[in-house]
């Protein structure tokens, strides 16, 4: 049987043998290559066209730890390399703002230290805001992901995996009758996300803004990144 409770001491040590029934299952060694390409693809991309003249990795970085040192907790300041305006501005500054979260690639309890100095704020005025999947280290020091579910109840299919360290768009928090982790003391929490797919996967997506589709990821993995959680109950 799978353990319940999830791992808290530092990744890849110490942690239970058990897999959590929310955290989903390891990717396939193509996927992972290919999605990292992808998104590092995406990220290039995005400062490429946002940035004004930023090319050069070590001048990125400057100006993500510039932005993070320097922003307000509810995660709409302006700056940086990023310059629209709108939506798209503020996608941009919090995945900078995760970018630096994550320099050397902390284990999740610093990473979770790191992050509390810019999460306590209250959140925008609107939506969507930023999670971050955490703690998906099993015992063998593999991502195994966390669920994506169309529902937030027992038997409500998986529509894909979303990675560690990846940001999902909430809409809103919802309660349901299904606690997968009764030890975290988090209740039957849901977040509900924006989801590239309805259709059963365990595939692992990236989650938008934009997106078309509404789906569900359990709250104990998620943690609230640059506001304090108090978004809009569903």
């Amino acid at each position: 049987m799978p353990t319940d409770k999830p791992p808290t001491a530092p990744e890849g040590a110490g942690q239970s043998e058990g897999l959590s029934d929310e955290r989903s299952e390891p990717r396939a060694s193509g996927d992972k290559l290919t999605r990292k390409t992808i998104k590092l693809g995406n990220k290039q991309l995005r400062v490429t066209t946002l940035g004004v003249g930023v090319a050069v990795v070590g001048v990125v970085v400057a100006v993500v730890l510039a932005v993070l040192s320097n922003s307000s907790g509810g995660g709409t300041a302006t700056g940086g390399a990023c310059g629209q305006v709108g939506r798209d501005n503020i996608v941009c500054i919090v995945e900078q703002k995760l970018q630096a979260a994550n320099e050397q690639d902390p284990n999740d309890d610093e990473f979770k230290a790191r992050t509390q100095g810019i999460s306590q704020g209250p959140p925008s005025p609107s939506g969507p805001w930023a999670y971050v999947v955490f703690n998906t280290i099993d015992s063998r020091g593999i991502d195994i992901g966390l669920k994506v579910r169309a529902g937030p109840e027992q038997f409500d299919p998986q529509v894909g995996s979303a990675s560690r360290r990846s940001i999902v768009w909430a809409e809103c928090v919802t309660t349901s009758t299904f606690d997968p982790e009764p030890d975290t003391g988090i209740g039957p929490t849901w977040v509900k996300i924006y989801w590239p797919s309805n259709t059963p996967t365990t595939q692992y997506f990236q989650s938008s803004p934009k997106d078309s589709f509404r789906a569900y990821v359990y709250a104990g993995y998620a943690l609230p990144f640059t506001h304090n959680g108090n978004i809009p109950r569903c």
